[in-house]
């Protein structure tokens, strides 16, 4: 592939509120990125029940399942009384896994930086982080975040974001209450009802209904209230900036807080999904202008290439697993005896292009290669021991053809049609034989003129088979097409769907699930696995007919294979479903639990690593 330039789209955090377990659940569900949250002190929202140390745990082990963080708040300022009891609490709260701590205060930064070094610290918008001096010397102090000041144009937080290291990472608040008062000090509910808001306790008299009356004139009141035509000095409107992501993006925030811990589970899903959906709009809408049309989102850690360690099995999983097994669809077998003819037939073509045994010698293999097929009423492929060959050139072309011609069956074409396919699939990268050595087998990433050079190679292929006869037509055609995409991104004309062969959809398919599983000297390779779930994801590329077939095709965990759960479990396959592949039934070794992956949703959390 050529040199291309990197794709650097900043993904924003969704920042959540949850005053309680239902809410916490709501902000999880509906798409938070990370959830913020209070304990039973030094917490700014006293109103809410907030989290005991075991909720706590609990929650925060939910949220990392879902790939989610949690923050818990100490945000208060607290008094001289309430210092010796900091510390023991936060290192209650810390055991539960926490990912964060906020506060506000700089002597408990100075004692959590003490005690608790390795304990992130975000700093709350009541700092009153108004310039990029402060925000330096908070980074300078150990921290990783700071909650900017409610109070900041655009231009202030791009000024700021200039100015301060990379890793320091900015929030703001994009929606919720605003507090007449700066940034979240507030000191007309003290005033008023002797509840002092920096304590946790704000009565919240922003929102009272206020009237005003002229001394003179009793009983003349003027009310102050909110109209369409504007906010008069109380009663404060709540902020929304869902409309203006990409100005705050662009100004360089980094994580879209919430406001509502006091509020109801109902704002806590709407709003969060609201603001999901619009941060998800704009990541989309941003990859389409860069010309990216299918995406995949990889997760944890490559599959490990070893197999877990079977544990010995107890009689009642023994039972459990033989009720359940479920043998998988006949596969292609090929013999030590069959490879080796294949691998030598095909390194023959490659080898020598104008032979005049170049027909027959392609009929020799697809021949093999249908028989094989044939003789086992083959209709999947066992993706993870196919291999033919170790030269990456053969054993591909190979591949392909064999993968080409069981979806090919499975699509219901003709004897014909698989047959013309396997040979396509085999001679699909004919024309690499007159690539130049030197980028053919270059052992870094190709330049773009390199690239420019190795993408002719289906013009070359094609070159090579129109002068055969037996070959003109769907087959040669077949070769010339199988890198153009159903968007017409592909080349080397850009088709479009509607005038790309059938053939050559089906050998797009094999061709780049074979490439993403090989090992190459400027890449390493992929699991099957994630493989898989790559073709998935391309489909503004490839064909979803036989893609469909391609799933059907293929067995990625055989029956009988033994796997590890993300649930810590090891397991053993007992059967694999259509259209399923990543997601077989499983019966747990230790428990005896039979999971059925693909189809029932209390399992939906439960995933093959």
């Amino acid at each position: 592939m050529g040199n291309k330039k990197s794709m650097n789209i900043r993904k924003p955090e969704v920042l959540a509120p949850a005053g309680d377990w239902e809410r916490f659940q709501f902000a999880l569900q509906y798409g938070a990125d990370a959830i913020y949250l209070g304990g039973k002190q030094f917490t700014m929202r006293a109103a809410p029940a907030n989290f005991t140390a075991e909720q706590l745990a609990a929650a925060v082990q939910l949220a990392h399942a879902k790939g989610v963080k949690v923050y818990l708040t100490c945000n208060t300022l607290p008094h001289n009384a309430d210092l010796p009891q900091f510390l023991p609490y936060l290192r209650e709260m810390a055991e539960t896994g926490i990912d964060a701590v906020i506060v506000a205060d700089l002597g408990l930064l100075a004692l959590i930086r003490k005690a608790l070094p390795d304990l992130e610290i975000h700093m709350s918008t009541q700092m009153g982080i108004v310039n990029y001096e402060t925000a330096n010397a908070l980074y300078d102090l150990g921290v990783k975040r700071v909650v900017l000041a409610r109070e900041l144009s655009l231009e202030e937080i791009a000024e700021i974001r200039a100015k301060t290291p990379a890793d320091l990472e900015l929030e703001a608040f994009v929606h919720g209450a605003m507090c007449v008062s700066f940034s979240g000090r507030c000191l007309l509910s003290a005033y008023l009802t002797g509840r002092d808001a920096n304590q946790g306790a704000c009565a919240q008299p922003c929102r009272w209904k206020y009237r005003l009356m002229e001394e003179t004139r009793p009983g003349q009141y003027f009310p102050v209230e909110e109209h369409d035509e504007g906010t008069y000095i109380m009663n404060a409107k709540d902020l929304c900036m869902i409309d203006h992501i990409p100005e705050l993006l662009a100004a360089g925030v980094d994580s879209l807080k919430l406001e509502g811990r006091a509020k109801s589970s109902y704002y806590v899903a709407v709003v969060t999904n609201a603001y999901r959906s619009a941060v998800d709009a704009y990541l989309i809408e941003g990859l389409k202008k860069r010309g990216v049309h299918g995406v995949y989102i990889k997760t944890g850690e490559e599959d490990p290439e070893e197999k877990p360690k079977e544990e010995t099995l107890t009689p009642f999983v023994r039972n459990k697993i033989e009720k359940y097994r479920t043998e998988d669809p006949r596969k292609v077998h090929l013999s030590e005896s069959v490879k080796k003819r294949v691998s030598e037939g095909i390194q023959y073509l490659y080898n020598n292009s104008d032979s005049p045994e170049f027909t027959n010698t392609s009929a020799k293999i697809t021949n093999d290669l249908i028989h094989a097929i044939d003789h086992n009423d083959a209709l999947a492929v066992d993706i993870s021991a196919l291999k033919t060959s170790d030269e990456y050139t053969f054993k591909h072309s190979v591949d392909v053809a064999t993968i080409s011609m069981i979806i090919a069956r499975n699509l219901g074409m003709s004897s014909k049609d698989v047959y013309n396919i396997g040979i396509a699939g085999l001679l699909h990268d004919m024309g690499k034989s007159k690539i130049p050595s030197e980028i053919l087998n270059k052992p870094a990433r190709l330049t773009d003129e390199e690239f420019a050079i190795m993408k002719q190679h289906s013009e070359l292929g094609y070159n090579i088979l129109k002068a055969k006869k037996e070959f003109l037509g769907a087959i040669s055609l077949a070769v010339l097409q199988h890198h153009e995409k159903m968007n017409g991104t592909g080349y080397p004309f850009g088709y479009a769907s509607d005038k790309i062969v059938p053939y050559a959809k089906i050998l797009s398919i094999a061709d780049v699930y074979d490439a993403l599983v090989t090992e190459r000297p400027y890449k390493k390779s992929f699991s099957q696995r994630t493989a898989v779930e790559m073709i998935m994801s391309m489909t503004a590329e490839l064909d979803i007919t036989a893609m469909r077939s391609f799933m059907e095709s293929v067995i990625l965990y055989p029956v009988d294979t033994t796997v590890s759960l993300s649930n810590g479990e090891q397991a053993r396959v007992v059967e694999n479903k259509p259209n399923a592949v990543l997601r077989p039934t499983v019966i747990g070794l230790k428990s005896g639990i039979v999971y059925n992956l693909s189809e029932d949703l209390t399992c939906a959390s439960i995933v093959i690593q």
